[in-house]
């Protein structure tokens, strides 16, 4: 498992040393999964420490497009209407990356308490009909 909050000093170093992991993670998760499982702890600094690396190595990959394709989409869920179409990022001053940072951690930990309820409800909902099922025999 690779562990970004930790290296994030050394991000391009670690990167380099684990790049087919990273790049595997990247392609094999939703970029909510990703942003859940190895961002969600980071500072807004390391945030956007971490979105200007991403760019740097759609450049260096552009060999293999299935898995820019899938760092684009991160991008697209990390950065929203900051990212431009010529991926560029777009944040006026610290406070206003700082801000977009709070509200995308926000948002994501609304989607994942509803997803929750959600899997909690089915959960719920299949014990329910499971125990009025055996309650008949």
């Amino acid at each position: 498992m690779i562990n970004i909050k930790e290296n994030i000093d050394g991000l391009s170093f670690y990167i380099g040393l684990n790049l087919d992991e990273v790049l595997n993670e990247i392609d094999s998760k939703s970029p909510f999964e990703f942003f859940d499982t190895y961002l969600l702890e980071l500072m807004p600094r390391e945030f956007y420490d971490f979105s200007f690396y991403l760019l740097d190595l759609i450049s260096d990959i552009q060999d293999r497009p299935e898995i820019t394709d899938s760092i684009i989409d991160l991008l697209k869920y990390l950065l929203k209407d900051k990212l431009t179409e010529d991926l560029y990022i777009d944040f006026s001053s610290y406070n206003g990356m700082k801000e977009h940072f709070e509200l995308l951690l926000d948002n994501h930990l609304t989607e994942k308490i509803r997803f929750e309820k959600l899997n909690l409800n089915g959960k719920i909902s299949v014990r329910e009909s499971k125990k009025h099922s055996s309650s008949r025999i």
